[in-house]
């Protein structure tokens, strides 16, 4: 569709009543303004569900380790019950902490508080995972309003997080696409994956540890520990490069004042 000789601009959009596209001078482009709201409106969106994001991940992070924590003396405990070692039994790291709750609430035992604890834990993860993937779908969808070329769609983006095999890789491609190629953003997004990819899988790991009995949980908790810190460390950093960059686009189109 043609729109005459009129100079590059936001233009009534031809195929969305009530929104406005961006006019390049030559052909409509893929950058939109949906109705009922402005670009203005939906960076300043995105960077309050941005602010809630970078919190979110660190409460996520921190939940996720205390649950792993728990988590790993519940089995030690669920071993010690049943008898299913693979390797000599030895004290979890914090057992004796859960031991200590467990006097003081009389009939319960370390199981069961340690076991409470990993649900408090999950929940808190949880919690902060729902509240960062709200943020990931509302910044997919800038992306693409902003004209930003994304190869799979919003609902799609946060729809790959829980679709097995497609969330080891999809969520990834979905970031990449919210920013362009030359973001400096890019650099941050395969040192957080990777970290990302690493905290799902090395619980295995320490759990495998758990059952051999060996001496060295504290070791592979800590290393755990690391893995998450820089998880947690790279989505903040993802979060504050993707809500700059869209705020430094939507600056170059309709006038945001920087801040």
């Amino acid at each position: 569709m043609t729109f005459g000789s009129h100079p590059p601009g936001w233009y009534p959009d031809p195929w969305t009543a009530g929104g406005f596209r961006w006019w390049d001078g030559i052909q409509w482009t893929p950058a939109a303004q949906p109705p009922g709201g402005t670009i203005r409106d939906l960076v300043a969106d995105l960077e309050r569900w941005g602010r809630i994001a970078r919190y979110a991940v660190l409460a996520a992070a921190l939940g996720y380790v205390v649950t792993m924590w728990a988590s790993m003396v519940v089995m030690s405990e669920f071993s010690s019950m049943f008898g299913f070692w693979i390797g000599d039994p030895v004290d979890e790291p914090g057992e004796a902490f859960f031991d200590s709750f467990a006097a003081m609430a009389g009939p319960s035992t370390t199981f069961q508080v340690a076991n409470l604890v990993s649900n408090l834990g999950w929940a808190v993860t949880l919690a902060g995972g729902v509240l960062f993937i709200v943020w990931f779908h509302k910044a997919a969808k800038l992306a693409v309003v902003l004209g930003l070329p994304a190869r799979f769609t919003p609902g799609w983006a946060i729809g790959g997080f829980l679709i097995p095999v497609a969330n080891f890789f999809l969520p990834y491609m979905s970031a990449v696409d919210m920013v362009p190629p030359d973001s400096p953003v890019r650099r941050t997004m395969p040192w957080w994956w990777a970290a990302w990819l690493a905290m799902a899988f090395f619980p295995w790991v320490m759990f495998g540890f758990v059952l051999w009995g060996s001496p060295f949980e504290w070791w592979v908790l800590g290393v755990y520990l690391v893995i998450v810190g820089l998880a947690a460390e790279g989505a903040r950093r993802v979060v504050e490069g993707v809500v700059d960059t869209h705020r430094r686009i939507a600056e170059g189109w309709v006038g945001v004042t920087p801040r």
